[in-house]
C-alpha cells in the first residue's frame, strides 16, 4: 500500500528470510528472484542436484535416515565427514564427525535442529573458505567483493559448538588467480 508514497523500489535482506523477502517483492512487483528459485537454494539436497546436473563441482554427499547409515557413510568417506540438516543456517546443528566420535550423541545433536528437511552426511573438504559476493543485472555478471573467512567449532570456557567465524578479512587475502577461478565458478 504504501509502495508508492514511500518511493520503494526494492528490497534487501541480510538475515535469512530470503523467501519471505521474495514473497513480499513479488506482491509488490518489485524486481526479486522467484520464489521457488529461493527455495531450491535453501534446501541442500535440491540445490546440489541442480550443481550436479549442471556439471559443477560438490562434496560427495549421502541422505541419512538412521544410525547405520551414518555409520556406513562415515565409512564411505574415510573416517571424517561433516553432518548436517538440509533446512538450517549458519552452520547450525552442523557436527564434524570421525571414527572417534560418538555418533548417536551427534546424530542427536543434529536431529534437535531438524524442522522439515533430512540429514546428510558431506565428505569432509580442505581448505580455505573464501566468501563471494555478486550479482547478474542485464545478463551481466557483476563482482561484489570477497573475504576470507575462518572458522571454530571449539570456543574456550564454551566447549564444541556450531561453527563460529573466528576471522573474517576483505578483501580477501587470497591470490588474485585463486579469487579470479572462484569467482569463475561463482558466475
Amino acid at each position: 500500500r504504501e509502495k508508492e508514497k514511500l518511493n520503494i523500489k526494492g528490497i534487501f535482506t541480510l538475515i535469512h528470510a530470503a523467501y519471505e523477502v521474495s514473497v513480499i517483492a513479488k506482491t509488490c512487483n518489485l524486481p526479486t528472484l522467484e520464489p521457488h528459485i529461493i527455495l531450491v537454494s535453501d534446501e541442500k539436497i535440491l540445490h546440489k542436484k541442480i550443481l550436479e546436473k549442471n556439471g559443477l563441482p560438490i562434496a560427495k554427499y549421502k541422505e541419512i535416515k538412521s544410525i547405520n547409515d551414518l555409520e556406513a557413510g562415515l565409512k564411505q568417506f574415510h573416517n571424517s565427514a561433516i553432518l548436517k540438516t538440509t533446512d538450517s543456517y549458519g552452520g547450525k546443528g552442523t557436527q564434524k564427525i570421525d571414527k572417534d566420535t560418538n555418533l548417536i550423541e551427534k546424530w542427536n545433536d543434529v536431529l534437535q535442529v531438524l524442522s522439515s528437511g533430512t540429514i546428510i552426511l558431506e565428505e569432509k573438504l580442505d581448505g580455505e573458505f573464501i566468501d563471494l559476493q555478486g550479482f547478474m543485472y542485464n545478463g551481466r555478471f557483476y563482482r561484489g567483493g570477497e573475504s576470507s573467512v575462518s572458522f571454530t567449532d571449539y570456543l574456550e570456557g564454551i566447549g564444541q559448538i556450531n561453527p563460529i567465524e573466528t576471522f573474517h578479512i576483505s578483501p580477501s587475502i587470497q591470490s588474485k588467480s585463486i579469487i579470479d577461478e572462484a569467482y569463475e565458478l561463482f558466475e
